[in-house]
């Protein structure tokens, strides 16, 4: 099993440039100031968090189109980069799960790297739909693997898995096309319940 996030496909610009370098796990930096407080832990759809995360889907969407390319090009890296993409694991088991921003310590309230907040569901959630996407990739992974198909297209086929995914998974785990990262908190608040934020160790934040 692979033990680097190469799903994500947030690469720097020399490893998606190139694509040879082993992929590894980017938690992408917000901007959003870090709250000490459960209460004041908010995001918005616009200003500079919404912006940065909208670049970030296109760097990603540019990083993919260049693995696609790679994989053409050169089979066997392209074998090899379908094979952990497929078996890519490493997010199982997060004390929060999903891609956090960088900016954020295990003691602060965590916040997804797209701007917004963890909470004891939004983790559940994503716990939920990472071993549904995880049993779907391998699945797709086999059964084009065993027809034979070109690496280029099998890793093709497995980011327009991903591009289908639902919108608040995808905002969690980064994945183009962009969704509105206020779709996390859409699909999992309970409405008239006041979320429960976690800190980055996957403790319950207090009020």
């Amino acid at each position: 099993m692979s033990t680097v996030n190469i799903i994500a496909a947030m690469q720097s610009s020399i490893q998606a440039a190139t694509g040879k370098s082993s992929a590894q796990q980017i938690a992408a930096t917000s901007s959003q100031s870090k709250a000490n407080t459960s209460s004041s832990v908010t995001i918005s759809s616009s200003g500079t968090t919404y912006s940065r995360y909208e670049q970030q889907i296109a760097q990603a969407q540019g990083a993919q189109n260049q693995h696609r390319a790679n994989a053409v090009s050169d089979p066997s890296w392209g074998a090899r980069y379908a094979y952990d993409l497929a078996h890519d694991n490493s997010m199982t088991g997060s004390p929060v799960g999903g891609l956090l921003s960088i900016d954020a310590k295990a003691t602060d309230p965590a916040i997804y790297a797209s701007g917004a907040p963890v909470t004891v569901a939004s983790q559940a959630y994503f716990t939920k739909q990472n071993a549904i996407y995880q049993n779907q990739v391998l699945e797709l992974y086999n059964t084009e693997k065993a027809k034979g198909t070109a690496p280029g297209q099998l890793i093709s086929d497995i980011y327009d898995l991903q591009a289908k995914q639902p919108d608040a998974f995808r905002a969690m785990m980064m994945w183009p096309p962009a969704s509105d990262p206020l779709s996390i908190q859409a699909a999992t608040n309970t409405p008239g319940t006041p979320p429960q934020y976690l800190y980055g160790d996957g403790q319950v934040a207090k009020s």
